[in-house]
């Protein structure tokens, strides 16, 4: 039998589908259609809040900086860097035996420290 009759064109696949399997993929389309409807607005997965920065005195101007935005555009506008966001040249070690000695940090010695 060819031919379109006992069939529906199926928009969505863009095929002609017989007309009791187009009934049961309607049904199941608007089934999951209407999940979604009911779930809209809940949370998946709990939202996570970053606290922003302690306000500080900017070391350049002295203008008070109150959060990571005005924090970049402070550094940006007088051409800084975080000293945070520097390389680490030492890994955390220190090279200075009596340095370390002194603070009681010779556990944190590099091993050619003199």
């Amino acid at each position: 039998m060819h031919g379109t009759a006992g069939k529906t064109f199926d928009r969505v696949s863009m095929t002609w589908i017989e007309n009791a399997e187009f009934a049961r993929i309607t049904a199941d389309r608007e089934e999951r259609a209407f999940q979604r409807r009911t779930t809209q607005g809940q949370l998946c997965a709990p939202m996570a809040v970053i606290k922003d920065i302690e306000p500080y005195r900017s070391p350049v101007t002295g203008e008070v900086i109150g959060g990571k935005r005005q924090k970049r555009a402070d550094l940006d506008r007088h051409n800084c860097v975080d000293a945070a966001e520097l390389p680490r040249t030492t890994d955390g070690r220190f090279r200075n035996r009596k340095f370390a000695e002194k603070r009681g940090l010779t556990h944190l010695l590099k091993e050619d420290a003199k």
